[in-house]
């Protein structure tokens, strides 16, 4: 907790967030002037964080983000294995909302129909680290792990064991569908969510990164009404530089203790939205 940035910290200092986007860093840096010279000392800046979009849609890791949504009943269509919830679940003040769906309950003040709670999260990324445990492992998938006579390239075991962690190779193909090789057919949008964890063969570990936060078919233990319960809509934007080749020299060096303690420089800045 000491390590925290002071806008995180759990004084209760932190009232609110303003989010500003825009192509342009310089649009951003007006912008946050302007909001700042309208409410003058009434507000005391806490901190100040500034995420830039990296090419291919990619966080640092270099997975594909944003891939898995939600869509709210009434207000849009849904792809192919997307997942349709009440908009309540999502916005304040609609079905699906539980002080809505439990007139008994206490009530919200008026002022936060058609609100939404928002979670912002600082993630940092030992990116470096990831990738050495990458390196360090990927050798324990067997080159004919298919079993069927098809035999995997030394990259594409290296590209297996990352997407057997996260769920989805970088791409975003899911293991759930393309369970070896990283078929690209699969990112078409009526393809990349329409699948379920229903498969005998083990595809998807159950400990991989989509799995574990976004289950799907878990009858009959929860009910799909309890999982669309749970579900946020989220963004999330990368910050901080690129590796440098001396940033990389220097990590070499590093022991274990070093490595796993490191200060990182990078991340994912994450915005989560959800009424509960």
């Amino acid at each position: 907790m000491s390590e925290y940035h002071p806008a995180f910290s759990t004084s209760g200092n932190n009232h609110g967030i303003f989010i500003i986007c825009s192509k342009f860093q310089q649009s951003c840096l007006e912008e946050s002037n302007t909001i700042k010279g309208i409410f003058g000392s009434s507000i005391t800046e806490l901190g100040n964080f500034e995420g830039r979009v990296r090419s291919g849609d990619g966080e640092f890791f270099g997975w594909r983000d944003g891939i898995s949504q939600p869509a709210l009943q009434g207000l849009g269509k849904a792809c192919p294995g997307q997942r349709l919830v009440k908009p309540g679940v999502i916005i304040m003040g609609y079905p699906g909302d539980p002080v809505v769906d439990a007139p008994t309950a206490v009530q919200r003040p008026p002022w936060t129909k058609e609100g939404s709670f928002l979670v912002f999260r600082q993630l940092e990324q030992n990116v470096l680290f990831f990738e050495e445990y990458i390196e360090q492992n990927w050798r324990s998938i067997p080159a004919n792990e298919p079993r069927n006579g098809v035999y995997l390239t030394d990259e594409e075991r290296k590209k297996l064991f990352g997407a057997r962690l996260v769920g989805r190779f970088k791409s975003g193909v899911p293991l759930a569908l393309s369970p070896y090789k990283e078929d690209l057919k699969y990112l078409h949008p009526d393809q990349i969510n329409n699948f379920d964890y229903s498969e005998q063969d083990g595809r998807c570990p159950f400990s991989a990164h989509i799995r574990k936060t976004a289950p799907r078919n878990v009858g009959p233990y929860l009910t799909k009404e309890f999982v669309d319960a749970s579900v946020v809509i989220r963004a999330g934007i990368p910050y901080g530089p690129e590796i440098t080749r001396e940033e990389r020299e220097e990590w070499a060096k590093k022991n274990l203790e070093e490595k796993i303690f490191a200060k990182c420089e990078r991340g994912l800045l994450f915005a989560g939205h959800s009424v509960r």
